[in-house]
């Protein structure tokens, strides 16, 4: 099958947006066992979206058109789909129907501009978008099926996976089994992971892929087969191949997050926890509480930025900064202590590092970090250097490893992973 996209807007043409919708519908296909062949940019000029929705359409057997389906003079793809099979557009009641139930539910009044989203050819059968004012629809031009699709990326995706994913496997019989399963990594670079699992025997119904996305890197494990009881048991072996390669560098599986899984593990066991963050700024604390239910476990927060800020919020002795700096093992400890003394917590967490661009020496050049992990009987400290790969990265490598640590912990191992990071000092554990 031929499945092309045409991403639409002057906006996207120019770069001034970035098409993320056109990259993740392309991975979205793919786990459906379905390959995009081409992707077109077209800006909001009618000679221009008419050329080419004519020309793909003696092309392709499916397009996804996504953009130009909002309320504004510039959003002109259902005109210039109505102008391409000869049609005039109409008003679809349905469609005014279901904009003034929203609008009524939400105690606003419907705006005149809005009804405009309910001018479509009268050929086309409407896609229900329930997130959206913006309905999507569907019409046959020459050889193809046309999916117009709204811009708005939450809108898109659930208007793919609910209804036009569905809809192309019902109308072109595709009953083949697709599966995916998503392990996720962290502390091993792509390549190196990469010549871990290149002498995986894979069957003919299961590939794998890679994604890198800092801090983590996915692997991908896809599969497509007529027999899907055959094909969990082939993706079961493949996993477990994987897991025994990676072994604890396998930090979750599936479409949770390092956050969700120390969240569970944390109040399944009735643990609480504080942070002492300089380097990290807030960082790890904003990663807990974006999962619903952190506060269950999640005590407080402290940003230690300054010396004074460590020394007056959670009581590291000003003699440990005199005498080792900042950025060392020893106040990392004693940061950690000091948070989870003060907030009374099971655990606590302490980061403090040089993030750079400056403030660097030869002995603790950019990059250098040192960690702590407080539980109830003992206290973890490590000391790592990342390169100096800039601010922001070595800021969020700094959070993962912290989280890490804490998971692996939780999870009964050795706190102290096996990074592609350089260790700067003995770890230890008093």
């Amino acid at each position: 099958m031929k499945i092309e996209i045409i991403s639409t807007g002057e906006e996207v043409l120019s770069g001034q947006i970035t098409d993320t919708n056109s990259s993740w519908v392309c991975q979205l296909l793919e786990e459906h066992g379905l390959q995009v062949s081409r992707r077109s940019t077209v800006g909001d000029r009618r000679e221009d979206l008419l050329a080419v929705f004519q020309e793909r359409s003696q092309k392709a057997e499916v397009i996804i058109v996504n953009g130009g389906l909002g309320p504004t003079v510039d959003d002109l793809s259902a005109e210039i789909a109505a102008q391409a099979l000869g049609e005039s557009l109409v008003r679809r009641r349905e469609w005014v129907e279901r904009l003034e139930e929203m609008f009524e539910k939400s105690g606003r009044k419907l705006n005149p501009e809005n009804l405009k989203q309910a001018m479509l050819p009268p050929s086309a059968e409407i896609i229900d978008n329930p997130v959206g004012t913006a309905c999507g629809f569907m019409i046959q031009l020459n050889d193809a099926l046309l999916y117009f699709t709204p811009g708005v990326p939450y809108e898109f995706k659930r208007m793919m996976t609910h209804e036009i994913i569905p809809d192309i496997k019902k109308r072109f019989h595709i009953e083949t089994v697709c599966r995916l399963r998503r392990l996720h990594c962290f502390g091993i670079a792509e390549s190196r992971l990469d010549g871990l699992l290149r002498d995986i025997s894979l069957p003919d119904t299961v590939k794998l892929g890679f994604r890198a996305h800092l801090p983590t890197i996915e692997i991908k494990i896809m599969g497509l087969s007529k027999s899907e009881e055959t094909l969990t048991v082939e993706m079961d072996r493949v996993a477990d191949a994987i897991r025994e390669r990676v072994a604890d560098r396998m930090i979750y599986e599936g479409d949770g997050s390092l956050q969700q899984e120390i969240q569970d593990a944390m109040i399944a066991r009735n643990h609480t926890l504080a942070l002492a963050e300089s380097c990290t700024g807030g960082m790890i604390a904003e990663q807990l509480v974006h999962v619903a239910g952190s506060s269950a476990y999640f005590e407080r927060g402290f940003v230690t930025y300054s010396n004074e800020a460590k020394i007056e919020s959670i009581g590291v002795p000003p003699e440990l900064i005199e005498r080792h700096g900042a950025v060392s093992a020893e106040v990392a400890e004693a940061m950690a202590r000091g948070a989870q003394k003060t907030a009374g917590v099971s655990h606590a967490l302490s980061v403090t590092g040089v993030a750079g661009p400056e403030g660097g020496s030869e002995e603790k050049p950019v990059g250098t970090v040192a960690f702590g992990l407080a539980t109830p009987d003992k206290v973890h400290v490590q000391m790592l250097r990342a390169p100096n790969w800039g601010r922001t990265r070595i800021r969020t490598i700094s959070a993962a490893v912290a989280l890490d640590m804490l998971r692996r912990d939780l999870q009964g191992l050795d706190p102290f992973g096996h990074y592609d990071l350089t260790r700067t000092v003995s770890t230890k554990t008093v």
